[in-house]
């Protein structure tokens, strides 16, 4: 749950022209809608209201959008842990050891077996799914042919796309920073749009809290 939220200064200037009840009322009505999304007023004083609501609508969308980020770049960095983590062998019993000596006589004349993805291209798979964007199989194919052709160019595009929450395989710029500006387009770039205020717009902060 949000802790604070925005009120424009500009938009207070309303205030100027209303009661001391009616700014009562109105600032009731902003608090229960940034709570729980409950409208409270009518008539001329939900008129009054609606600007403030807009802007809350737009805060909102942003907040969501920042919540998805963080999560999708939590489950990539899970999924590098696990790849990074060391396997414990099972044990094996003399059937068992039979078996892989077996199995390993028949690795050369099975040529045709497919190979498992590599790690790089796996964890690709695993980000696109958890934004809920899955690569068809053209796709995978694709990425698959990129890797191979420049399998550390790929590693860097890979790593670089999750960071900053792209949708596609993007490389790396010159001297690329986590400060750097964020790409065009980019989900930082939609975040940054949707956070900051709009040109020659003040506001302030506002703290509330629930009982």
């Amino acid at each position: 749950m949000k802790k604070s939220f925005k009120l424009f200064i500009d938009s207070l200037d309303v205030l100027d022209d209303l009661t001391d009840e009616q700014i009562a009322q109105l600032l009731k009505a902003i608090r229960a809608y940034e709570l729980d999304g409950t409208e409270i007023l009518s008539g001329t004083m939900k008129a009054v209201f609606n600007p403030f609501k807009k802007n809350s609508d737009r805060a909102n969308e942003a907040y969501k959008i920042t919540c998805a980020k963080n999560k999708a770049i939590a489950i990539a960095r899970e999924s590098t842990k696990r790849d990074k983590a060391p396997r414990k062998a099972p044990r094996s019993t003399d059937k068992d050891k039979d078996k892989d000596k077996d199995k390993d006589k028949d690795k050369d004349k099975d040529k045709d077996n497919k190979e498992p993805y590599e790690k790089s291209v796996q964890k690709w798979i695993d980000y696109r799914k958890s934004i809920k964007k899955p690569l068809s199989e053209h796709s995978i194919e694709a990425i698959i042919k990129k890797h191979n052709k420049d399998s550390l160019g790929f590693d860097s595009s890979v790593a670089n796309s999750i960071e900053n929450g792209y949708q596609g395989l993007f490389e790396p710029k010159n001297n690329y920073s986590a400060k750097s500006k964020a790409e065009v387009g980019s989900l930082n770039w939609q975040i940054e749009q949707e956070m900051k205020p709009k040109e020659n717009e003040d506001y302030v902060e506002v703290q509330i809290e629930s009982s």
